[in-house]
């Protein structure tokens, strides 16, 4: 079994690539989101074109070199596909995407607050 150590401080490097990862996250659970949207509004050519970013999206992420990340993605990528092109309608539950992107999305609007904030003083 895998142990990660926790520290408390960050590097900067550390901390830019967990912005970036935040950045991404919170984009990728939007266009998820306008995924169900457009599926709910029975706009297949919108759906289709809004899945289409959120792979690029996923794509970007899997090149990170995060393996953690990239299980993650792989397991979301077939999921969406399944939503997307085979119909299936539990294989995705929304409220469920939500709360699992929602911390991405609020962690990246901190980080652009902040990084705002910091240069206006």
């Amino acid at each position: 079994m895998n142990i990660k150590i926790v520290k408390d401080e960050m590097t900067n490097k550390e901390k830019k690539e967990f912005e970036r990862d935040c950045f991404y996250m919170a984009n990728l659970g939007s266009e998820v989101q306008r995924v169900f949207s457009w599926k709910e509004k029975g706009d297949k050519k919108a759906m289709e074109n809004t899945y289409q970013r959120a792979i690029l999206i996923i794509n970007r992420i899997k090149n990170f070199d995060n393996k953690s990340a990239t299980a993650e993605m792989n397991i979301l990528k077939k999921s969406l596909e399944k939503f997307v092109f085979e119909n299936k309608k539990y294989v995705l539950n929304r409220n469920q995407m939500y709360s699992y992107f929602n911390p991405f999305a609020l962690r990246a609007m901190k980080n652009m607050l902040n990084t705002r904030c910091s240069t206006i003083l």
